[in-house]
């Protein structure tokens, strides 16, 4: 058996020997959709119902994404409720007018009566 030996310059060496002791600091572990779901059940008692980091705050943004029904149909209606409400003082305004155009009407018909008989 030979053996040969293989000798570098220290600036090949910088290039060759990660000397940033990388290896020995803690690596970081890779999520994926099982250990997820293996942590979730984990701590899911500790997860608070509401609040910002909150089973609420998962529900509403799962539900946003999947387009739940349910959270849908709430925005939805409160969509059509403000349109309605919208509508409503719009239609308020209209009549209003109607009545204040009437009124200058019927004084207009009785001016011009007035003057036909004068």
């Amino acid at each position: 058996m030979k053996l040969t030996k293989k000798t570098y310059l220290s600036t090949d060496s910088d290039k060759l020997i990660d000397k940033n002791f990388n290896e020995l600091g803690k690596k970081q572990s890779r999520i994926n959709i099982s250990s997820f779901f293996q942590m979730y059940k984990d701590i899911f008692f500790r997860i608070p119902k509401t609040g910002a980091n909150s089973h609420t705050t998962l529900y509403n943004e799962s539900g946003n994404f999947l387009e739940n029904p349910q959270s849908s149909n709430s925005t939805k209606m409160k969509r059509l409720n403000k349109q309605i409400k919208e509508l409503q003082n719009k239609l308020s305004e209209l009549e209003h007018k109607n009545e204040m155009l009437s009124s200058v009407n019927v004084a207009q018909e009785l001016e011009i009566r007035e003057i036909k008989q004068s």
